[in-house]
């Protein structure tokens, strides 16, 4: 990755009863943000969608699936919010700000909503301890 690339992790869980799909998203710190798995041999493999099941979640994290923000349109500092639109088949859209952290944070859990971002940042909604 460069700087102005930037990886998003985090937990989405449904409270529905039917399955959803996120099928994409926007940030206000990113021109682009594309969805992509890691393959079994280690390669990165664009999505169309991610599916959350009914009453379950998804982990965006390192290693699996997650969220590659590109064109940063500015380094995300720690302490500054991040904007994120998440489009949902069934949901329909929901915004999230979103904290930042240093690179270097390591969460005690997934918590919803934490983006990690190679250009030293990682936003994150862990309350911490």
């Amino acid at each position: 990755m460069t700087a102005d690339m930037a990886a998003g992790y985090f937990t989405i869980t449904s409270t529905g009863r039917q399955p959803d799909k996120l099928t994409g998203v926007t940030s206000d710190i990113a021109d682009m943000v594309t969805m992509d798995r890691t393959t079994a041999q280690d390669e990165m493999e664009l999505v169309t969608a991610f599916t959350i099941p009914a009453g379950g979640s998804l982990t965006l994290r390192t290693g699996g699936n997650r969220l590659m923000l590109m064109g940063l349109k500015k380094k995300p500092m720690a302490g500054e919010t991040a904007t994120f639109h998440l489009r949902f088949v069934e949901s329909g859209s929901i915004t999230a700000k979103v904290p930042t952290e240093p690179m270097t944070y390591q969460p005690s859990n997934w918590w919803p909503m934490t983006i990690c971002s190679r250009a030293e940042s990682l936003p994150s909604t862990d309350p911490g301890p």
